[in-house]
């Protein structure tokens, strides 16, 4: 177990350079997916809670966390992305994160 500054627990945290992604994973029976996410982007911002913008202002965390929650165990796992600081981050029904940097736009044609 790895206790976040934001004081939440995550089963696990790693980074695989390859991808440049970082992958948390929490336990969904006693943490809020909205409360692991916090706790994953402090520890990749080596920041505290209050440092970072209000989740919600990126999406609505009583939905994330019913969509997260109310999954029933043993069936297909859903997930939920969404941008948040300069991340994509998806979460994920079987109790894992991944937050990447956000795909590279295409900026084929421009200035051409």
């Amino acid at each position: 177990m790895i206790t976040t500054q934001a004081g939440v627990e995550l089963q696990s945290f790693e980074y695989q350079p390859r991808s440049a992604t970082y992958y948390a994973r929490f336990d969904r029976e006693t943490t809020a997916a909205s409360m692991a996410v916090i706790g994953t982007m402090t520890t990749i911002l080596d920041t505290g809670p209050t440092e970072l913008d209000p989740l919600y202002n990126a999406i609505d965390v009583d939905a994330l966390d019913n969509c997260i929650q109310g999954q029933v165990a043993g069936t297909d796992v859903t997930s939920v992305s969404f941008p948040f600081k300069t991340y994509a981050i998806t979460v994920f029904s079987n109790g894992a994160i991944a937050a990447a940097p956000p795909p590279a736009t295409s900026r084929a044609g421009v200035g051409a």
